[in-house]
């Protein structure tokens, strides 16, 4: 059924070709919150005597506060007297402006003056090189003891606070099971080609449009069926376009809505002939080429299910999506860098709601009070991320990156 008939068809031969279920994904690996608030920002502290820190703002204020800021509700403790130090910690961290150069060295392995610092380990399995690309630094991870035929022609980049994460995981060198490995756990990363140069660029995505749903009138009742026409619609996109497969890659909602269609294999496959023609994403530092495939702003509103439904003031629409859009998640206290058990009881629960007409699509205003939880989340992200940075540009760490 092509997207005009399926626009025409009825409610009845939508749903009697379309059967509404939610794909069964098991959970992240279990694992301690000690386990997590190290792997993730780097807390290693070892006081036989711990007393709390005196800060003049706590914006954590208990534990509970500090498991859902980090995506560990789920969580066990391996010992009682590591809570306040994990809540101190990350109060901490929420309140720098610095974070690499304000956190005290007792709290993480970010300083050298920590008791297990991570510029001392042996990164046997990957070398990382930062390449900043405009405004967004990526760092590429580079296989160690690997023989070239083993290796993809492609790179993976990822944030450097993901970066640290592989290095204190042990992760590697193998980039095909490291990038399973990001896709299983809903981590955002890149398969960047290194082109010799710059290709004769189009418009990014110009070859690839996505279908777009279609507008609904003021106070039109979203039911069941148009859900079905929307999954009919991503279902087919995704499984048809080449350069889709950077929906696994992109982390959220998204990626999570994409790993119910697309296989692992689509990644692992590499950027699109149409990436490397230089028709998606283009980046450039220093000289050097690399393309990866990439979404456009319509083709992610398209993937979460967005519509327009006209105001009935000339001019003006409004936004309604089945799924949060990009900047709603990101802003939520979901967006914790992996998809966590939270993140996934809570698309079951929304997706149920869904199919017992309980909700409807929402406009962006909504969502972002819907999945709101604590702000926080994605404030530690970014502090993280900016520390992580400083961690691998101006420390003495050269065993992380030579």
């Amino acid at each position: 059924m092509d997207d005009d008939d399926l626009f025409n068809a009825s409610k009845q031969d939508v749903l009697s070709r379309n059967l509404i279920t939610a794909v069964e994904e098991p959970p992240p690996q279990d694992q301690f919150i000690e386990d997590l608030v190290y792997y993730r920002y780097g807390f290693s502290m070892n006081e036989a005597s711990y007393q709390a820190a005196e800060l003049p703002k706590r914006t954590i204020k208990n534990w509970v506060m500090a498991c859902r800021t980090v995506g560990g509700q789920h969580l066990d403790f391996s010992s009682q007297g590591n809570r306040q130090p994990i809540i101190d910690f990350l109060n901490i961290l929420a309140t720098s402006t610095r974070p690499f150069h304000q956190v005290p060295a007792k709290y993480w392995d970010l300083s050298p003056s920590n008791h297990a610092p991570l510029g001392g380990h042996e990164c046997r399995h990957l070398r990382i090189e930062v390449k900043n690309f405009g405004q967004e630094s990526l760092c590429l991870l580079h296989p160690r003891d690997l023989k070239s035929s083993d290796c993809p022609t492609w790179i993976l980049a990822v944030s450097p606070m993901i970066a640290l994460e592989c290095i204190r995981r042990q992760l590697g060198p193998d980039a095909y099971k490291l990038a399973e490995y990001f896709v299983a756990n809903g981590m955002e990363f890149r398969t960047l080609q290194r082109l010799a140069s710059q290709p004769p660029q189009l418009q990014p995505g110009s070859s690839s449009l996505a279908p777009a749903l279609r507008r609904r009138p003021r106070g039109y009742n979203f039911d069941t069926a148009d859900f079905a026409k929307y999954q009919t619609m991503r279902d087919s996109y995704l499984e048809s376009c080449d350069s889709a497969r950077r929906a696994l890659s992109v982390g959220g909602v998204i990626a999570r809505l994409a790993r119910e269609v697309l296989p692992v294999s689509a990644i692992l496959a590499g950027p699109s002939q149409d990436a490397l023609k230089g028709n998606q994403d283009v980046l450039i530092c220093d000289g050097e080429v690399f393309v990866d495939d990439g979404l456009s702003t319509a083709t992610k509103k398209m993937l979460c299910g967005t519509y327009e439904e006209d105001n009935g003031t000339a001019g003006e629409k409004g936004m309604y999506a089945w799924f949060p859009l990009e900047n709603s998640w990101n802003s939520s206290g979901l967006q914790v860098g992996h998809w966590m058990n939270e993140c996934e009881d809570w698309y079951k629960e929304h997706f149920q709601k869904i199919l017992d007409g309980k909700i409807s699509p929402l406009p962006s205003s909504k969502w972002r009070t819907a999945m709101r939880l604590t702000q926080l989340a994605p404030r530690l992200l970014y502090l993280m991320n900016n520390a992580a940075l400083d961690f691998l540009q101006y420390s003495p760490s050269a065993c992380l990156h030579d």
